[in-house]
């Protein structure tokens, strides 16, 4: 046995000298290494050694010895060298996949109409594949959102101190400490959620074998948001109403998110394969993909907090404002608990995921077992 140093990364390589080739390759770093020189000593031992192997054998194998070799742990280099061995077996698993993929694209692209394939590149345009860039964007509108969650607790207190102050009503200071600590809870549930909910996502890949509901999807919330936004604008135009405009901008808002989420299947962590997901994996892929469109929209929608927050600003001085108050108020709690609301259901989502994955495993071990059991008794 031979040991050397690899000049490149400084890997210490054990080798039988019968294997050294002309072309050889580091195991760690897969540069190549220089040629070899063999002592003298070495090549008279290694000829002796060939000479006894051509020697036929005497008497029976050892194999005892022979097991505890096998049992022996593997050195530091073999294991790398399997390791880079089983990633370009994946490597080239997952090109021919995707080859394959890429082939059933463009023949499905080749069968679609002209307007069909006009409106799927229009929809990729949509479509996020930065992904640093969306999660600092979602940082940011989720973090504008949960903040302002504390500027409305504290409008609230500010309101309640004046109709305390105009009704001499201590009650309304008791409502507005309630209200108040009411908000902090609702900040750190705006604030915990919705990153839990981005790393839940990115820990698990799911895969699905067409993008065709996910784009239908998408194109539905785009175009619902475009004709909420219209609504808004003539109602408002008509109506000269803030509020009614507010009401239809907030859906529109929410609607344009959940588009464009439904079109980016690489923010959601999810693979479109059709070659290397079933029917029903994709079934159960686009139930998941519904939900973390959920989860992140959950957390994009805390920017329509702000604007319940000016409403009760305006409610400081506005007359017979109160059933308004409380509306918003209610707005508000509803759309701080949505995060955590989502990823319950996105738990529930992943346990009745599990429970179906471990009940089917069972169900094809006994079946295995039911085949090995007869053809052990036809045997």
């Amino acid at each position: 046995m031979l040991e050397f140093t690899c000049e490149h990364c400084e890997t210490t390589i054990s080798i039988e000298p019968g294997q050294i080739t002309p072309d050889m390759q580091c195991p760690a770093c897969s540069k190549p290494l220089p040629e070899l020189e063999i002592p003298p000593e070495v090549e008279k031992t290694i000829e002796e050694e060939m000479a006894k192997a051509n020697e036929p054998p005497e008497g029976e194998l050892d194999h005892e010895a022979a097991e505890a070799m096998l049992e022996e742990p593997a050195s530091k280099e073999t294991m790398v060298w399997r390791e880079r061995l089983a990633q370009s077996f994946q490597a080239a698993n997952v090109s021919n996949i995707a080859g394959v993929d890429a082939a059933e694209e463009l023949r499905l692209q080749k069968e679609n109409s002209t307007l069909e394939n006009f409106v799927e590149a229009i929809l990729e345009r949509f479509s996020v594949v930065n992904l640093e860039k969306f999660e600092e964007y979602f940082k940011l509108v989720s973090g504008v959102g949960r903040y302002s969650i504390l500027v409305a607790g504290l409008l609230f207190m500010v309101r309640s101190v004046l109709l305390a102050m105009n009704n001499n009503s201590p009650d309304e200071i008791l409502y507005g400490v309630l209200g108040l600590i009411s908000t902090l809870v609702l900040y750190y549930v705006a604030a915990k959620f919705p990153r839990v909910a981005l790393l839940e996502i990115r820990k698990r890949e799911l895969t699905i074998n067409s993008r065709e509901i996910p784009f239908s999807f998408g194109f539905a919330c785009i175009g619902g948001a475009v004709g909420a936004a219209l609504a808004g604008a003539y109602f408002g135009i008509t109506s000269k109403n803030v509020f009614l405009v507010v009401a239809f901008l907030a859906p529109a808002v929410a609607g344009a998110h959940a588009g464009v989420l439904f079109l980016s299947p690489s923010v959601l962590n999810t693979r479109i394969s059709r070659a290397s997901a079933t029917a029903g994996e994709t079934g159960l892929g686009l139930i998941g993909y519904v939900i973390r469109v959920m989860l992140l929209l959950s957390g994009l929608f805390l920017a329509a907090i702000p604007i319940l927050a000016l409403a009760l600003l305006y409610s400081l001085f506005a007359q017979n404002f109160s059933l308004g108050v409380f509306q918003v108020c209610a707005a508000i709690i509803y759309i701080a608990l949505w995060p955590l609301a989502s990823y319950l259901l996105y738990l529930f989502y992943r346990i009745v995921l599990d429970f179906y994955r471990v009940v089917f495993g069972i169900s094809q071990d006994l079946v295995l077992m039911a085949n090995e059991k007869s053809s052990s008794n036809d045997n």
